[in-house]
């Protein structure tokens, strides 16, 4: 038993050490939940910037989206007022107009 003891005193152990040792554990427990914390802190923080930052990205391609559909469907309606005036119209009209939704 004397031989365990020795053993564990030279090892490290919180038991063979006293109380101060003992109490140690606690300690740092406490600073590793409070470094948890701020590692949790920090990266709900970066996970907003990546939130806000995906957001801005998707208002540009929505604003985009837009702005092409308004285009298209302009020269889809010229291309569908020259066809009712019986003009000849392009592929690319047709393509359009089918773009539009207008046949």
């Amino acid at each position: 038993a004397a031989w365990g003891a020795a053993a564990r005193a030279a090892a490290g152990a919180p038991e063979a050490l006293g109380t101060a040792a003992k109490r140690s554990p606690g300690k740092a427990r406490g600073k590793a939940a409070e470094e948890s914390g701020e590692f949790l802190k920090i990266r709900a923080d970066l996970s907003a910037e990546e939130k806000k930052e995906r957001d801005e990205i998707e208002a540009e391609k929505r604003a985009e989206r837009e702005k092409h559909k308004a285009k298209v469907s302009a020269a889809a309606q010229d291309a569908f007022e020259r066809f009712k005036a019986g003009e000849k119209i392009s592929a690319m009209d047709i393509m359009a107009l089918q773009e539009a939704g207008l046949i």
